[in-house]
């Protein structure tokens, strides 16, 4: 962006001449030539300065159910990011709110918040609205399964909460970048799943399919299911019966048996 300005300042006429480079994200720096050149004798000289336009900051958008962890990762983000602009939530219809008001440089968000909707549901309606806006995932839920369904609903990264305090920074750093992020140790548990030949039947199920399957495998009924999804129990009776033809599970305790190999469920 170039910029000429040519101003009288006590019978100088100056040519104020700029160039602004930008930087991601959102950062300024600049250089600027000034020319003077007196009315009476016409005597030319120059000055050159740097520029230091204010730090436009950052914005961070914190979305989890829990207060503790929200006051923990908004803590941990100002003392890396002092002049960021943190703000936190506790549902997944805020944060969709968050998102239509305006523009977030990243988005750390649990993998499943109130009222209900599945987590991954929320990161796909996150990259309809923005879909240029990276999106964190920092979750309790075993990596096995989730990590990659995460990625492939549209989220640049997966964390487990037991490693946040340490690699978190890292994380946001790497996703405004535009790479992908994957800690350690689900990379490795990735890694291994596909080295030891790991079932990977549990991927022939939507996004909806599985929600339902790991909440049958904890022991839910159908109707604590319904509400806790804000479905129908036809709907959630008609999801429970594509998973059993899907996995080829005759009742129940073969379902449950699944998910504890799988580590879906403790």
């Amino acid at each position: 962006m170039h910029i000429a300005l040519p101003v009288t300042i006590h019978g100088y006429c100056v040519m104020i001449s700029s160039s602004l480079i930008f930087f991601k994200p959102s950062r300024y720096a600049g250089i600027a030539a000034i020319s003077l050149y007196h009315s009476s004798f016409n005597i030319p000289c120059s000055i050159f300065f740097i520029l230091i336009p204010k730090e436009i900051p950052m914005k961070i958008l914190i979305a989890d159910d829990h207060t503790i962890v929200r006051e923990g990762v908004k803590m941990l983000l100002t003392e890396a990011y002092p002049l960021a602009e943190i703000t936190d939530v506790s549902d997944s219809a805020s944060v969709l709110r968050k998102v239509n008001e305006k523009k977030w440089d990243v988005i750390i968000c649990d993998i499943s918040m109130p009222p209900g909707d599945s987590g991954l549901e929320t990161i796909k309606q996150i990259k309809e609205c923005s879909p240029k806006t990276p999106v964190l995932i920092l979750s309790m839920h075993a990596p096995d399964q989730y990590a990659l369904r995460a990625i492939k609903a549209g989220a640049m990264g997966y964390l487990n909460k037991g490693v946040a305090t340490f690699e978190l920074v890292k994380a946001v750093n790497r996703v405004l970048l535009g790479k992908k992020y994957l800690s350690q140790d689900v990379a490795y548990i990735l890694a291994d799943a596909v080295e030891q030949g790991h079932d990977h039947s549990l991927e022939h199920l939507s996004d909806r399919e599985f929600e339902v399957f790991k909440l049958l495998a904890s022991g839910k009924a159908v109707s604590d299911i319904a509400k806790q999804l804000m479905l129908s129990n036809n709907t959630v009776s008609t999801f429970r019966l594509r998973v059993f033809e899907k996995m080829g599970f005759k009742n129940n305790l073969e379902l449950i048996k699944h998910a504890i190999d799988n580590r879906i469920v403790n």
